[in-house]
């Protein structure tokens, strides 16, 4: 009976930073471009459908539909993609943040 295993594998070596920096960037182009893109669709959907806003201006009063939302299932849909694309945008621009302060290239 063996009471130690052997690893299965070689444990990776840690990247240095300015590899990281290079992956964490390229990473965070792509993101803004889908969050760009998502955006972008949102709004197009909003201005081709105005029935389909949560918020409504008649005779210069804002009005808010309750539930808004949950009434247009595409609207609401592209708005879920946005938010996605959103949190995945901000969450590589920490990282990123976390590189370039490694690399020493803010303080």
């Amino acid at each position: 009976m063996n009471w130690f295993t052997k690893p299965l594998a070689e444990p990776a070596t840690p990247a240095s930073a300015s590899d990281e920096l290079k992956a964490v960037e390229a990473a965070y182009a792509q993101a803004e471009k889908e969050f760009s893109k998502a955006c972008y669709d949102a709004l197009q959907y909003q201005q081709v459908n105005r029935e389909a806003g949560v918020l409504m201006l008649i005779n210069g009063k804002a009005y808010n539909r309750v539930n808004g939302a949950a009434l247009n299932p595409q609207l609401q849909l592209l708005c879920h993609v946005r938010e996605l694309a959103r949190m995945k945008r901000n969450s590589l621009l920490a990282r990123r943040a976390a590189a370039l302060k490694a690399v020493g290239k803010v303080r």
